[in-house]
């Protein structure tokens, strides 16, 4: 039949439904329901058969479903009517009251009570019904319903998941019901065509489901009027005196009701804005929060940052982490505000931002879920349901052969990989990749998205989108080609939601790639106004053949994964009808078991065996004793290392002999020339920006593209060539208008935008010198290591401004210790040590604070700041007779007996062991005083550990005693309470971060002899490198990489 598509949006389910109808042999063509006239012209020149309606917020023109049989799509049971249908049922609407008001007012009620649970119907439906005056009022051709499990549903995840999945059946099956009908009504099963709207349809339609031939059994249903966006704000129910505390699970049910669209618009934060993204704190908080949360108690004060996330006193039982936040219009907003991580939203409103403390580290902390509290050193990416967890590995063995595999999750919000995210993938995947005896990674994105590519409304919301586009396209390059050329695993990827553009060029790099049945893919750029990047030339070049994929990738069209399996852009399909997300993983990872675990010989025997990238597969029959012998796993290894050579042998033989990894490289830099000038380019800059903002404002087109209106283009003459292509589709949206490739020169941001940066003047250097604790320094170095395959390409170029401050520090375990230490000093009243124990005062005009990311000494009075440089190890000195010990010192006393460390005067300079001038006493230098050398060109104070905060209480500076010498034994040192983990990240990303010395473990001493040593450059003068900054991922305009330059000053971030 000829089917029109009547649709607000093409969305997912819309796609999801046309390419269904489609492979039933079904043709169908898509108009906008921008205005009556032109949905009236639509069905007149088209003349379907039949007009379907499967996203519409619209009403119907009259004249058209009088003459037409018109069907409507309805996300609800039978009975049920409005435009919320999905908000209802997911706030918790179970159809006690028939009035609105009363069963919303209920639903308060319920949540305003003390632990309520997060109440829902057991199931829900999606009706097929034909379109009448009345709304969602018309006769019902088919419905299909579902169970709803005891997960808490978003709304966009149900609508993607259960929900279109319903909706296919009951389409498909609305149209076979409607196609006999009009047979049998017209008696002639020839000329049947087109429906008349008078076909009736059978009253059991209505009580029948499609799947189970069974009524609906999640209660009874109601019209309900728009659940408004204001109406499920939970502020208004917390009581004034903060006695009763909500329940943190009713408040999440509101919140995810309506996420995506509209969002939860809440005063929580003391401003309307739209909540999204939410999650529940359910794992113990920090001493430290949990105790400023104590004190403060009071709903929207902000406790932490994660990633861009806040986390939140919401009056609950437990605090809830918000990820993304918006801006309601304004009359005087020109556009709708895009949706941003929830710390940049904030940062657009300084004066809100300010009031909240969110610019205070000591008050706000960025709490790393790798590196701080709560995670495993040992297993700094392991699953932790109770906290906001973005990015986790689950490892696993095979049954047979216990080839170790890495399943790298990467939940992002909407399926876009920020800039951000893209360098917390990466750390995964190196962390990954560092595991000893790994075999193969799978890269299995989120649950209801992969990856759609770079996040367009973090850029469209950044100071400088430019920049950050081209930031963010560097970084998820990045990911890709940590896994491209031949790491000695093997790689897969698991769709098992929508990808689209670089998401799914990032999937089909993989040497498998798995999907789901159901899911929507979309490979193509240039209807933002991209060339694209992600290795897309190499993959699907080489997976569909060069003319398939500039085909497809200029056609710009929704493809099935059946239809991708056909071109061979996927390899495996899984079937994931009516099972649910928990069941999908658990078959994937039995596919890449049995791939692991199976031997060369037995490829013919499963399909999934035999499947794979072009690369994965011989290039000879290898020997029959191999065959029998070999595992799959290694052959694939094998073939890839030799399709490769194969593949870049032309280009080798005319220039110099290069590294995968270099041949790689030029695709690389390629792809990314063409993306210089998609954001840089004076005149063809143009082409992104306006369809970016037009995407994330979400403005109303004015035609329908007519790659869509198939109607449009062939109006005249449906078999000849197409009367009319979009913009997109002609050669000219390339063109330069005269103006030399030349003139586009990339830039990088200063910044991430979702970090929150520290003014200079608010933390002094001396502060931000020993904020950093040793895991976070250890962690900072791995953002973007000088590793093979993580350069950039040589287009790339460094920012010129330097960095207005540094971003938060990261809370460690070790400031966690020393904010415990201060709550006890507290508790305990004892007296703050005066300034001549070499530790500041604890009063206002002191240098330490109470707080989880603050540790900072003050020189010591006198001539006590002076050491002389000796051969021997230093202990603490005794305490003069006849004064009382209180039990908190003796307490910090037994404490420190293991610890040999001494305080370093924050006046002198961390130096090298080997003086100007020799000391007759001196001894040679034990091995370690050589590995941790500091050079005295970069000077930087020590970060104390905990033993060393609590020896220094003890310690005087004036008296030593030897400890040990060269051939004596060596004493045990007295571990730090900070773990180091070794794929720790920090989220540091500022121009201006320097990197603190290690800290020198033995004789360490300082000399007054070296007072003179070279001062460190200061801020916003050079080096004697000629850099001031130490920036990973930034590179020099003229295409060669920065080098990494460690600094050892006092200014760290």
């Amino acid at each position: 039949m000829k089917i029109l598509f009547i649709c607000t949006a093409f969305n997912s389910l819309a796609q999801r439904t046309a390419l269904v109808l489609r492979s039933h042999g079904h043709s169908v063509t898509i108009e906008y329901a921008l205005s009556p006239t032109l949905m009236i012209s639509a069905a007149t020149l088209s003349s379907p058969d039949l007009i379907l309606c499967p996203f519409l917020t619209k009403h119907v023109p009259p004249e058209i479903y009088h003459n037409y049989l018109t069907l409507i799509v309805h996300p609800g049971p039978p009975g049920d009517a409005g435009p919320s249908a999905i908000d209802w049922c997911l706030i918790g609407d179970l159809g006690e009251v028939s009035h609105p008001d009363a069963q919303l007012a209920f639903i308060d009620a319920k949540h305003s009570t003390k632990r309520a649970p997060a109440t829902m119907r057991s199931h829900w439906a999606v009706t097929v019904l034909q379109a009448i005056e009345a709304f969602d009022a018309g006769p019902v051709w088919a419905f299909d319903q579902f169970e709803l499990t005891g997960e808490a549903w978003s709304k966009s995840d149900l609508y993607r998941g259960p929900v279109t999945r319903a909706a296919v059946s009951a389409v498909l099956a609305a149209v076979k019901r409607v196609e006999l009908a009009a047979k049998q009504e017209s008696g002639d099963q020839v000329n049947w065509s087109p429906m008349k709207p008078t076909v009736a349809a059978p009253a059991r339609y209505r009580t029948e489901c499609v799947s189970r031939g069974v009524p609906f059994l999640g209660g009874r249903t109601h019209n309900r009027p728009l659940l408004r966006a204001g109406q499920r704000d939970f502020f208004p129910l917390l009581p004034s005196p903060a006695k009763v505390k909500l329940s943190a699970d009713a408040i999440l049910q509101r919140i995810r009701s309506a996420d995506s669209q509209p969002g939860m618009l809440s005063t929580l934060l003391g401003t309307p804005l739209f909540l999204y993204n939410a999650h529940i704190q359910r794992d113990p908080l920090p001493p430290s929060i949990a105790s400023r949360q104590e004190s403060l108690n009071t709903s929207g004060t902000i406790l932490a940052t994660r990633q861009g996330a806040i986390l939140v006193d919401v009056g609950a039982d437990f605090p809830l982490w918000i990820g993304h936040l918006r801006r309601p219009k304004a009359k005087s907003d020109k556009y709708l505000h895009p949706k941003l991580p929830a710390t940049m939203a904030l940062l657009s409103l300084p004066d809100l931002a300010s009031s909240l403390s969110l610019l205070d580290p000591l008050k706000v902390p960025e709490w790393s879920p790798t590196t701080g509290f709560g995670c495993d050193p040992n297993n700094p990416y392991a699953r932790r349901p109770g906290t906001y967890q973005q990015v986790w590995i689950d490892i696993s063995t095979s049954p047979r052969t216990y080839s170790r595999i890495a399943y790298i999750h990467a939940e992002f919000y909407n399926g876009a990989f920020s800039t951000l995210q893209c360098t917390l993938l990466l750390s995964a995947i190196k962390h990954a990749l560092s595991l000893p005896g790994l075999k193969a990674i799978v890269l299995l994105g989120g649950s209801g998205y992969f990856s759609n590519g770079i996040a367009l409304n973090v850029i469209e919301g950044s100071p400088d989108p430019s920049a950050e586009a081209w930031a963010n396209i560097n970084a998820i390059d990045d990911c890709v080609q940590a896994l491209l050329a031949p790491k000695g695993v093997v790689t897969f990827a698991a769709i098992r939601g929508n990808a689209a553009a670089g998401g799914l060029a990032m999937a089909t790099a993989s040497d498998f790639v798995i999907s789901t049945e159901s899911a929507v893919l979309n490979p193509h750029y240039r209807g933002l106004g991209l060339y694209g990047s992600e290795w897309h030339t190499y993959s699907w070049y080489q997976r569909c053949g060069e003319s398939v994929a500039k085909k497809f990738a200029r056609q710009m069209l929704p493809m099935s994964a059946t239809e991708a399996q056909r071109l061979g852009l996927v390899d495996y399909l899984l079937h994931n009808d009516r099972i649910g997300a928990q069941a999908v993983l658990e078959e994937i990872k039995g596919l890449v078991n049995e791939v692991m675990d199976a031997n060369v010989s037995q490829v013919s025997s499963s399909a999934v065996l035999a499947a794979g990238a072009p690369w994965t597969r011989c290039l000879r029959l290898a020997s029959a004793h191999r065959s029998q012998s070999t595992l799959l796993s290694e052959q694939i290894l094998q073939n890839k290392t030799r399709y490769l050579a194969d593949l870049f042998a032309e280009s080798s033989c005319n220039t110099e002999p290069m590294s995968l990894e270099g041949h790689f490289l030029q695709y690389r830099k390629a792809e990314l020339d063409q993306m210089t000038l998609d954001f840089f380019h004076p005149h063809r800059k143009q082409r992104f920006a306006s369809r970016c903002t037009g995407f994330v404002r979400k403005l109303v087109p004015t035609s329908t593209p007519t790659r869509f209106a198939l109607h449009r283009r062939y109006s005249s003459h449906p078999t000849s060539e197409a009367e009319e292509l979009d913009e997109e589709e002609k050669d000219e949206f390339d063109g330069l208008a005269g103006i030399p490739a030349s003139a586009a020169v990339a830039r990088l941001p200063d910044h991430h935008p979702e970090l929150i940066r520290v003014p200079r003047e608010q933390v002094s250097r001396k502060e931000q010198s020993f904020r950093v604790g040793q895991d976070t320094l250890a962690s900072t170095g791995q953002i973007t290591p000088e590793q093979e395959g993580s350069q950039r390409s040589s287009t790339s170029t460094a920012p010129t401004t330097p960095a207005e401050g540094s971003p938060k520090a990261v809370l460690s375990l070790g400031d966690e210790e020393v904010h415990r230490m201060d709550i006890e000093t507290t508790l305990l009243q004892v007296p703050s040590p005066s300034s001549n124990t070499g530790l500041a005062s604890f009063t206002s005009q002191g240098t330490i604070k109470c707080a989880p990311a603050a540790i900072s000494f003050a020189a010591a009075a006198g001539t006590q700041d002076k050491v002389r440089v000796v051969a021997t190890r230093t202990c603490p000195t005794t305490r003069e007779e006849g004064v009382k010990k209180g039990r908190l010192e003796r307490f910090f006393a037994s404490l420190s007996r293991k610890s040999r460390s001494n305080l370093l005067d924050p006046t002198r300079t961390p130096c090298s062991t080997v003086a100007s001038k020799p000391v007759p006493v001196l001894s040679p230098s034990p091995p370690i005083l050589k590995e941790n050398k500091v050079d005295p060109t970069f000077k930087a104070k020590r970060r104390s550990s905990i033993s060393e905060v609590l020896s220094v209480l003890q310690n005087s500076p004036s008296r030593t005693t030897p400890q040990a010498t060269e051939g004596g034994p060596k004493s045990e040192r007295r571990r730090s309470l900070r773990p180091t983990p070794s794929e720790g990240f920090s989220l540091s990303y500022d121009r201006g971060m320097r990197m603190t010395p290690r800290i020198v473990e033995e004789n360490l001493v300082l000399s007054e002899e070296l007072a003179g040593a070279p001062t460190p450059p200061k801020e916003g003068e050079k080096g004697e490198e000629g850099e001031g900054c130490l920036w990973s991922c930034y590179y020099a305009e003229n295409g060669g990489e920065k080098r990494r330059v460690l600094r050892a000053t006092s200014d760290t971030a």
